[in-house]
């Protein structure tokens, strides 16, 4: 897990804590623990500071998670895929169709070992 990593998982934690107490629970530089809260909000616009201070981290969360999701979907559709075609390899005859359905295969095999 990185540093800045580090820092998002104490504040999702830790939402009321100082840039002082992260760096202090973390062993951080006070200035690093800063600024990547401060590219977290300005550059990545993945936190918000709420009006009572506070550092909310839920957006980042989100999005990883229906990242996540929709990995598992696409792993899933390329499955079916490849089902498909091998389905479709039981039945043909034409030995060049074999052939393009076997590559098609591969390449859909790759791309989900990717995944």
């Amino acid at each position: 897990m990185s540093k800045a990593e580090q820092i998002r998982v104490y504040y999702r934690e830790h939402p009321n804590a100082t840039c002082e107490e992260v760096a202090d629970a973390l062993n951080f530089d006070v200035g690093f623990v800063r600024s990547n809260v401060s590219r977290d909000i300005n550059q990545y616009k993945i936190c918000i500071r709420k009006e009572d201070g506070s550092l909310d981290y839920d957006y980042y969360y989100k999005i990883s998670e229906e990242k996540k999701e929709f990995l598992a979907y696409t792993k899933e559709v390329l499955l079916e895929l490849v089902e498909q075609l091998r389905s479709a390899n039981r039945r043909e005859t034409d030995s060049n169709q074999i052939r393009l359905n076997c590559k098609e295969i591969r390449s859909l095999l790759q791309e989900i070992a990717k995944l």
